[in-house]
C-alpha cells in the first residue's frame, strides 16, 4: 500500500512525503495514515504486542526558504509531537536539511558523541527541537565508517541530512526476539 501527500496540483512540486506499507502490515494500521501538510505524513501501527508505534516522515523546508515558512513548519510540527500518545514509541523518519555538527557537550543527550562537521542553521532549529521534546537523534549514537555515514552527496561534499529520531525515554518495547516468538506462534495457529 502507498500512501503519499503532496503539493496541490496547481502549484510546484516542491515538497512530498509518503509511506509505502507492506500489505501484510496494512491490517496492524491502528488508523489510516495521515498526510498532515506537504511536509509532514504519520501513521501509527499496532505491535503484535498490541503497543502502538507512531511514526513521522517529515521532509522540512531546505536552507533556501525564508524563516516564516520554516517556523510555521516547525510550530506544526510541535503540534504533532505534543499529541502523540505518552505510552507510543516514537520515530521520526526525516530529511531536516540540517548539519548537527559535532558539539556533544553542549546538545548531550540529543546529539551522540558521532556527529560530524560543522552545524548549519537548520542544524541548530532541529537541535532546540529536540531538546524541547527530549528526543534523540539517533544516527549520532554509533559510529559507522564514511560510506555508511553521509545520506547526501556532492562533487564538492557529503552530508548527513536525513535522521532517525526518537524519544530519548521511550516505553518499554518488546525484545525483538519476543517479537519474532509471537509472529512465528500466529503463523502456526492460522
Amino acid at each position: 500500500m502507498y500512501f503519499w501527500k503532496g503539493c496541490p496540483v496547481d502549484q510546484p512540486k516542491r515538497a512530498g512525503v509518503s509511506f509505502a506499507i507492506r500489505n501484510d502490515l496494512a491490517s496492524r494500521l491502528a488508523e489510516s495514515p495521515k498526510g498532515v501538510s506537504e511536509r509532514i505524513i504519520k501513521l501509527r501501527i499496532i505491535t503484535f504486542h498490541n503497543r502502538n508505534i507512531t511514526i513521522i516522515n517529515v521532509y522540512a523546508p531546505t536552507m533556501t526558504y525564508p524563516d516564516e515558512e520554516k517556523n510555521a513548519f516547525y510550530s506544526q510540527l510541535k503540534d504533532i509531537i505534543a499529541n502523540v500518545h505518552a505510552a507510543d514509541k516514537l520515530v521520526l523518519l526525516t530529511d531536516f536539511d540540517a548539519r548537527l555538527g559535532h558539539d556533544y557537550n553542549t546538545w548531550s543527550p540529543v546529539l551522540g558523541n558521532f556527529g560530524k562537521g560543522n552545524p548549519n542553521s537548520n542544524g541548530e532549529l532541529l537541535l532546540c527541537f529536540c531538546t524541547e521534546f527530549e528526543l534523540a537523534i539517533t544516527n549520532t549514537f554509533l559510529q559507522y565508517s564514511d560510506n555508511h555515514y553521509y545520506s547526501w552527496e556532492h562533487p564538492r561534499s557529503k552530508r548527513l541530512l536525513d535522521y532517525v529520531i526518537t524519544r530519548r525515554k521511550e516505553p518499554k518495547m518488546p525484545r525483538t526476539q519476543e517479537l519474532r516468538e509471537e509472529h512465528i506462534a500466529q503463523q502456526t495457529t492460522i
